[in-house]
């Protein structure tokens, strides 16, 4: 009987939230409207790089923290007294025949993507997590193990994702008649990290 391990040994933790739908309500339907936008590489951004501080956006705020909670507490096993501040967040508006070019973050920890329009693509890259890394394989099926690329659709609109902000991702070439909508944004962890070692931090948000 075969007996073998597969270990996804170092991987990348990547989160995507479901089952559940966000409705904009009128003041944050109106706020992102309304909200100037200048060019971006090959799609739109807000020229605010904080949006979710505005009042109008509490509820998407309280709603993307709540996932934090989750990715952090449940699944990354976080100690509590470590805690996630939001640093910067954007909106960006994506229309037919427009792409978001492969990035990265900097200056955070965790990033994140808000989704407002629905069927929303994100292509995720990481040539180190590739097999042979110079080398290029012929497969009979992709999977986590043999992949250096991997699509995650958001198919609801309020869904967030969460990663590494280390992480290369970006946007293919959106299809549709619609204007893709998110809101990026980024965190930091605040309080005494790895305390009582000599590692230890004390990182304090303004």
């Amino acid at each position: 009987m075969n007996q073998h391990q597969v270990i996804p040994l170092f991987s990348q933790c990547l989160y995507v939230s479901g089952g559940e739908n966000y409705t904009l309500n009128d003041h944050e339907d109106e706020f992102i409207k309304r909200c100037p936008y200048r060019e971006n590489l090959n799609n739109l951004i807000s020229f605010s790089n904080n949006v979710l501080e505005e009042e109008s956006m509490s509820g998407i705020k309280q709603h993307i923290l709540s996932h934090v909670e989750n990715y952090t507490r449940d699944v990354l096993k976080i100690s509590r007294h470590i805690e996630f501040k939001i640093v910067s967040s954007w909106i960006n508006l994506t229309t037919k025949g427009k792409h978001h070019h492969q990035h990265i973050h900097g200056n955070s920890v965790i990033s994140g993507i808000f989704n407002i329009s629905p069927n929303n693509k994100v292509m995720f890259g990481d040539m180190l997590g590739k097999p042979f890394q110079a080398w290029t394989m012929d497969v009979e099926e992709q999977n986590l193990f043999n992949s250096d690329t991997w699509s995650v659709v958001s198919e609801e609109p309020g869904n967030v994702i969460l990663f590494p902000s280390t992480l290369m991702h970006g946007v293919p070439t959106h299809k549709g008649d619609n204007v893709r909508t998110t809101i990026s944004f980024n965190l930091m962890p605040q309080g005494f990290i790895a305390k009582n070692t000599t590692d230890q931090l004390n990182m304090k948000m303004l």
